[in-house]
């Protein structure tokens, strides 16, 4: 599997990522994402095979300023633009 971070940006203008992204874990079908951020937020990691419009998304509701989402069900050796908020 092949991940490319096409995008990372902050939910607000006051938020700003201080660490990250970066993979974590990864195997043939699934990866975590993780990013650290300086206020407390919901994490959200929108991916898909098609960078101009993701179709997936992946979230926990908890506000955390030490973000990790774990992405499954992935096809191996495919290139996967995410941007995660």
């Amino acid at each position: 599997m092949i991940v490319t971070i096409a995008a990372f940006t902050s939910l607000t203008a006051e938020t700003r990522v201080v660490r990250g992204p970066y993979l974590q874990s990864a195997s043939t079908n699934a990866v975590t994402i993780c990013w650290r951020t300086d206020s407390y937020l919901p994490s959200r990691v929108f991916y898909g095979t098609n960078a101009a419009a993701p179709d997936s998304l992946a979230f926990d509701v908890t506000e955390k300023t030490e973000h990790a989402l774990r992405l499954t069900g992935l096809a191996p050796d495919t290139v996967l633009p995410l941007c995660a908020l």
